[in-house]
């Protein structure tokens, strides 16, 4: 098992390559990007269902391009809202089954559909890299619950705060982020005896995070606005937020202890990461359906 695999997964690069002048642009991305990425990786696997998921939803629904009863923004490759919507979007209204009943699948939907192409372009990148980085610590199973698991958590948090209509898959890759984050504070001890190593993944994680606000500011999904129903490019904040805390209980509970065990320790931050994830999931499932009061949100030819 790789006992550092976030700082140091480039360490036999040169080993794999073999000759670079036989690399293709994948073989470059891969071994500079994303080392320890397989063909069956999970975050190679669910890249995949993603593309294959936009097509169908273009190959199904069209784009919104020309469509002037859509009333979206003319993005490169924008799915039809409509279709969005059919697949399951995160759309409140819709989750808390108002006068019908609740479409739980939106919790988890949203993370397999994209608003466009550069939508879709930048989370499978930021998925590949980050992802694969964390897959390398936790493994193939743990990966998938954190990714399955923060999803819902994020998009709970955004449809308990927000009318907005929203897809994409950042709020698992917040929840991956944030399960980084859960594997430093269960090793923070550990980590004791080698505090320049453990002051070299803070500083890691904390450009990484600044990366992801920082970039957000200049991409976003495709959403309506709670108010007038016209379509806008946002960033689901919360969703984020809520994918990026969820990812951090996750990682406290789950994740895999290195270093120098300090066995006491871990299991106090192992059980205060589940009894927060429980929480929250109690907490925000009970106010969503209880006192949360959806607006109706139109989607074009509903």
């Amino acid at each position: 098992m790789l006992t550092l695999p976030i700082i140091l997964t480039f360490q036999d690069t040169a080993a794999q390559q073999g000759d670079p002048r036989k690399e293709t642009i994948c073989d470059m991305f891969r071994f500079s990007c994303c080392p320890t990425l397989k063909l069956t990786s999970f975050m190679t696997l669910i890249t995949i269902f993603d593309i294959i998921m936009f097509i169908v939803v273009i190959a199904i629904g069209g784009t919104s391009r020309g469509d002037a009863s859509a009333k979206i923004y003319k993005n490169f490759l924008t799915p039809n809202m409509y279709y969005l919507w059919l697949f399951g979007d995160k759309d409140a209204w819709y989750m808390k089954g108002v006068g019908g009943f609740p479409q739980i699948w939106r919790f988890l939907t949203p993370v397999y559909l994209h608003g466009g192409f550069a939508h879709l372009l930048s989370n499978c990148v930021s998925q590949l890299i980050f992802g694969s980085m964390i897959e390398a610590i936790a493994g193939f199973k743990k990966t998938v619950l954190i990714y399955v698991v923060g999803a819902i958590g994020g998009n709970l948090l955004g449809a308990l705060t927000s009318d907005n209509v929203s897809v994409g898959a950042s709020t698992a890759i917040a929840a991956l982020l944030g399960a980084g984050i859960g594997w430093l504070i269960l090793n923070w001890k550990n980590l004791e005896s080698q505090s320049d190593m453990r002051c070299m993944i803070t500083c890691w994680f904390s450009v990484i995070i600044i990366m992801n606000i920082l970039f957000g500011f200049g991409a976003g999904s495709s959403t309506t606005t709670a108010t007038s129903g016209a379509p806008k490019t946002l960033i689901d904040w919360y969703g984020h937020l809520g994918g990026f805390y969820t990812g951090i209980f996750i990682g406290m509970a789950t994740m895999t202890a290195s270093f120098n065990r300090n066995v006491e320790y871990e299991k106090k931050v192992r059980k205060l990461g589940l009894g927060l994830l429980i929480f929250w999931f109690v907490l925000g499932f009970t106010l969503f359906y209880t006192v949360r009061k959806p607006v109706f949100q139109p989607h074009p030819n509903m």
